[in-house]
C-alpha cells in the first residue's frame, strides 16, 4: 500500500478536479489508483486519481498534486468539507480494497 502526505487541497473548477497537494510518503502512486480518506473508524471516502501533476513553489520546490475528478458541485462541497491538511492517506490499486478498520 502506498501513502500520500497531504499538505493542502484546492479545486480546479474549470477542469472539475479536486487536488490533493503534498508528497509521496511511501510506495509508488499512479493515475487510476484510489485515495482513501478516513471519516471515522468505520467509514471512509474514496476518490480515483485521474492524473498526477506537479506544482512549483516560489522557492523552487515542487509539490506532487493528485487530481481527483468530481461530478457535481455537491461532490466538490463534500471533498472541501473534509478539510484535509497535514494528513497521511492510504493509496491503493483500483482493484485492491483497503484493510478493514479492525485489522
Amino acid at each position: 500500500m502506498s501513502k500520500f502526505r497531504v499538505n493542502d487541497t484546492f479545486a480546479l473548477e474549470r477542469r472539475r478536479l479536486f487536488v490533493l497537494v503534498g508528497s509521496i510518503a511511501e510506495g509508488q502512486i499512479r493515475a487510476g489508483m484510489i485515495v482513501n480518506v478516513p471519516l471515522n473508524s468505520s467509514l471512509s471516502m474514496a476518490g480515483q486519481i485521474q492524473s498526477i501533476e506537479f506544482a512549483r513553489r516560489a522557492d523552487g520546490r515542487e509539490d506532487v498534486c493528485l487530481c481527483i475528478a468530481y461530478e457535481s458541485p455537491d461532490e466538490l462541497k463534500a471533498w472541501n468539507a473534509l478539510n484535509i491538511q497535514n494528513e497521511t492517506l492510504d493509496v491503493v490499486a483500483a482493484t485492491q480494497h483497503p484493510p478493514s478498520p479492525a485489522s
